[in-house]
């Protein structure tokens, strides 16, 4: 991921809908809950799947939308505090918006802030 410049991985069912996502967030989120834990090569991705949920508490959300959203909304939804510790930290783009859908595009806020410096 590092490698690659990427900060979120859409974890997809065999219909390619979106049931979780990989990311830092999600590992120190398993390490809180896991003490004990030592993370090593050797850990998968199955081992921290439960904090990969899309509702496993942690201080980013993420939302679904459809591709025709704008880039105003956008760059709104990104800087937008849901809370004192919680933001939004990908959206997923479906065909319309519903997160039974499967995934087309995953919109991070480095994006936004690449296509927004590009207009």
């Amino acid at each position: 991921m590092k490698r690659g410049g990427f900060t979120h991985v859409p974890i997809l069912d065999e219909r390619d809908t979106v049931i979780g996502v990989f990311n830092e967030a999600a590992v120190f989120h398993f390490l809180w809950a896991e003490p004990e834990t030592i993370v090593g090569r050797q850990m998968k991705i199955s081992d921290v799947f439960d904090s990969c949920s899309l509702d496993a508490n942690r201080m980013e959300t993420f939302r679904f939308l459809g591709p025709r959203t704008p880039l105003d909304s956008l760059i709104e939804m990104f800087l937008a505090v849901e809370s004192p510790l919680t933001r939004v930290g990908a959206a997923f783009v479906t065909a319309s918006g519903k997160e039974t859908e499967p995934l087309q595009r995953l919109i991070t806020p480095w994006d936004v802030l690449a296509m927004s410096t590009d207009v």
